[in-house]
């Protein structure tokens, strides 16, 4: 069961986003995530900003075709990563902006988090706030714990410009 709490509203720094972009949301995204936090920890001068995983989304789970579209996988970073030592993820860098998030109470195991109940949740948000959130969306996993089942979850709009 999830629950969410009060709106907070947040400003995101500028930071960098290694990611590996997945096909789809049916296409299990923990694999990925592994696979880059190996690749980070074998690049000198590169250290994880924070202990934070994003998956980032461009449209929303209401849409027809949200199941056929690719998502991002990704850490934030400090450093620079030359594009052929990446072998297969990207980089991309995020800019300073205002975003709506919404922390979410989870009861599910990390790689079943990309669920209906997430979805439903996604477009309940989305429902109340109109038109002013962009159709990008992430979220936000950070552990909470040793335990894998404790993880903070959130749920981050970024606002229409």
């Amino acid at each position: 069961m999830m629950a969410f709490d009060q709106l907070k509203t947040i400003e995101t720094p500028n930071s960098r986003l290694v990611y590996y972009q997945v096909e789809s949301p049916s296409e299990p995204w923990l694999p990925y995530l592994g696979d880059l936090i190996n690749k980070l920890e074998n690049i000198p001068n590169v250290q994880l900003a924070n202990e934070k995983t994003y998956l980032y989304f461009f449209k929303s789970s209401s849409e027809k075709d949200f199941y056929e579209s690719a998502y991002w996988v990704g850490r934030e970073i400090i450093g620079f990563i030359p594009e052929n030592d990446l072998q297969g993820a990207k980089s991309y860098d995020l800019y300073h902006s205002k975003a709506f998030s919404f922390d979410l109470s989870l009861e599910s195991e990390l790689g079943k988090i990309l669920s209906g109940e997430l979805y439903r949740a996604e477009q309940q948000l989305r429902s109340l706030a109109g038109s002013q959130l962009a159709p990008t969306w992430r979220v936000c996993l950070a552990k909470s714990s040793e335990q894998e089942k404790n993880w903070r979850l959130s749920i981050q709009f970024f606002q229409n410009s």
